[in-house]
Order: structure tokens, then sequence, then C-alpha cells
């Protein structure tokens, strides 16, 4: 197998999977990787997934305001500093609701406010793309105003156009 980075290491090793046991999913492949010897985690790479996780934990955690919302309890806001190295690179810092400064929300919500948009270019781009070179019979239609979507949110937290976490592991958004 000739690899010259992780990424295509990985994608050799999902190929192999493919081919000697037909379609399956990312964490079946990988523990057969990691059983059959073909990655080797070494501590970066555990540091790296707990990481991982505890982001999509504190990502999840909420408490109720004094107005009865469901809000998040800490928020990620990307910053510049400085590595064990002395050099500058990116990086999420969290804080909690009860610690994070006026200057870091506005922070956050502008970060948080360019995802979203990116997601919606995206989106915009793949229905585009299928509309005009698919030519389905019903074209896929969107409007990107989500005023009522959120006033309906609001009145049912459990609304069946929203997917739980659970539904949603492998689905990119």
């Amino acid at each position: 197998m000739n690899v010259t980075t992780r990424q295509e290491l990985l994608q050799a090793i999902a190929t192999e999977y493919i081919a000697k046991h037909g379609p399956a999913d990312r964490r079946t492949i990988a523990a057969w990787a990691f059983r059959n010897k073909r990655i080797i985690p070494d501590e970066t790479d555990i540091i790296d997934a707990i990481g991982a996780e505890m982001g999509q934990a504190m990502c999840a955690e909420v408490h109720t305001d004094p107005q009865g919302r469901k809000v998040r309890s800490k928020y990620a806001v990307r910053r510049k500093v400085k590595n064990q190295w002395g050099v500058w690179t990116q990086t999420f810092l969290w804080e909690t609701h009860e610690t994070i400064d006026e200057e870091s929300m506005h922070l956050h919500f502008a970060q948080r406010r360019r995802q979203l948009v990116g997601h919606c270019q995206q989106f915009k781009n793949d229905a585009d793309s299928y509309n005009e070179n698919r030519n389905p019979a019903m074209p896929v239609q969107y409007d990107f105003n989500f005023n009522a979507d959120l006033e309906e949110a609001a009145g049912d937290a459990t609304h069946p156009d929203f997917p739980s976490d659970d539904d949603s592991e492998d689905e990119p958004i």
C-alpha cells in the first residue's frame, strides 16, 4: 500500500475493509483496523479522540435560563494562541456562561453565524447543482428566511423537523 498521509492511510484501510466485507459504518471499520493492528493509536490519537468527545459534550450541555429557554452552558471561541513550542496556532477556547466576557460572547456568536452562512452556502450549491444537472420533476426549493421555522420551533422544541443529536451522528449539516 503506497500512502503518504494519514488520511490516505485511513482511506486505503476503509477501501480494503469494504472490498473484503462490504458496506460498513465508520466505527466498524475503525474497530477492524484497530483489532487487526492496521492502526495503532499513539497518545496523541487518544487525546485527540477524547478531546473531540469533550467538545461534543461541552457543546451539548444546556441549562434553563430565567425565561425558561434551554441555552448552552459553555461557549467556544476561536482564538490565536502560542502552542508549547511558541508557534501561533488557532484553537477553540471554552468558557462557561457564567464567566464569558461580553467581547468573547460577541465573537462566539459572530463565528457561529459564519458557520451557519457556510452551511447555507453549501446547501445552496448542492441544491442548485441537483436542480440544474438532474432536472428533477420537482426541483428542490429553499428559502433562507428561517423566521417561521424559528417561531414554530420556539412553540415546540420536539418538532419532528429538528432531529435529535442521536439522529445526526454521521450526517453533515
